[in-house]
């Protein structure tokens, strides 16, 4: 792998944002299920409403980024609700950063 190369992966925001962004979210469901068995209504319901809380806010400022062409879609096609997956550039996110 070429320094740009390397440099491009390491610096690309929306896989940087993603990845972030999921952990937050992790961390979120975690501290519920301190309180709430993760099997129970209510650990499920809290659940539903932070991935779809999360998972919607990044794709309206992914969408807007790539409005504005600072990110473009990324040629794996992945779908943030899909989940993490090895892409270099995007990790799941299915943007990166624009050439």
């Amino acid at each position: 792998m070429s320094m740009a190369d390397k440099k491009q992966k390491e610096s690309q925001f929306a896989q940087n944002s993603f990845n972030r962004r999921r952990e937050h979210m992790k961390e979120l469901l975690d501290l519920i299920a301190i309180k709430a068995d993760k099997k129970s209504s209510d650990y499920k319901f809290y659940k539903s409403k932070i991935m779809d809380f999360f998972y919607t806010d990044l794709e309206d400022d992914f969408r807007e980024l790539a409005e504005d062409e600072f990110l473009e879609e990324c040629e794996c096609r992945s779908s943030l609700r899909n989940g993490w997956n090895e892409c270099p550039y995007c990790s799941g996110a299915g943007y990166k950063n624009s050439e």
